[in-house]
């Protein structure tokens, strides 16, 4: 067996760099860190592509919405990309806050301190709900 496998998903992690969260999840009974990555960019569609590995692509455009009415974000005429490291599928609402924060972190082009660990599901008027 694997003695620390949240390393095996941090190992190669560049800490520090905008767009980059990690998140705390359960694997059974373990728990896991792993990191979330995001990249905002400007669109060259007319519509912007949302795309999302390893989270639901509706829990991304609803997360996404929640940061363009509660923080005025201007994301419609960005692209996000969001990404979770190893190919981990994240399905617990847990997860929100990492994403928020990672998509957020790459719109402003800001790093957040990456021994930071975001844990939460964010509701539809913004507010961060323990999980």
């Amino acid at each position: 067996g694997v003695n620390n496998p949240s390393e095996m998903f941090l190992e190669e992690r560049s800490t520090n760099v905008p767009g980059s969260t990690i998140v705390a999840t359960m694997e059974g009974t373990r728990p896991l860190l792993i990191e979330v990555q995001a990249l905002v960019t400007p669109t060259t569609f007319n519509n912007p592509r949302r795309m999302a590995t390893g989270i639901d692509h509706n829990r991304l455009s609803l997360l996404m919405a929640v940061l363009e009415k509660k923080e005025n974000y201007l994301l419609q005429q960005q692209d996000a990309y969001i990404k979770v490291a190893g190919g981990v599928k994240l399905t617990e609402p847990a997860v929100d806050l990492s994403v928020i924060v990672a998509t957020a972190s790459s719109f402003k082009d800001k790093a957040v301190d990456g021994l930071d660990c975001y844990i939460g599901e964010v509701g539809l008027t913004g507010e961060v709900r323990r999980v």
